[in-house]
């Protein structure tokens, strides 16, 4: 898990690199249970202790996003033509 913030703005958001996961925990995680929700709690925790009096009177709002890389298109070299040319095969 890698936190990243800085102490003296709390305006800036904090992201956790949770890596690969499989799907059970992340269905788990989208109902607000399981393992990965734990680690978001601790997170959030964490934020509170560095932040300090400034927390005091306010919500922290974790904000979870869960993407899929997709893998790169591969380019084919060479000329890219609308057409097959009468000379080309």
């Amino acid at each position: 898990m890698t936190i990243e913030t800085l102490n003296s703005i709390s305006s800036i958001p904090v992201v956790i690199d949770m890596g690969k996961q499989r799907r059970k925990k992340l269905k788990a995680l989208k109902r607000g249970q399981g393992a990965l929700m734990l680690e978001v709690g601790e997170a959030l925790n964490e934020v509170r202790e560095r932040l300090g009096e400034e927390v005091l009177g306010k919500h922290l709002v974790p904000v979870v996003l869960i993407y899929q890389r997709q893998p790169k298109k591969k380019r084919r070299g060479g000329l890219s033509l609308p057409f097959v040319p009468p000379f080309m095969p």
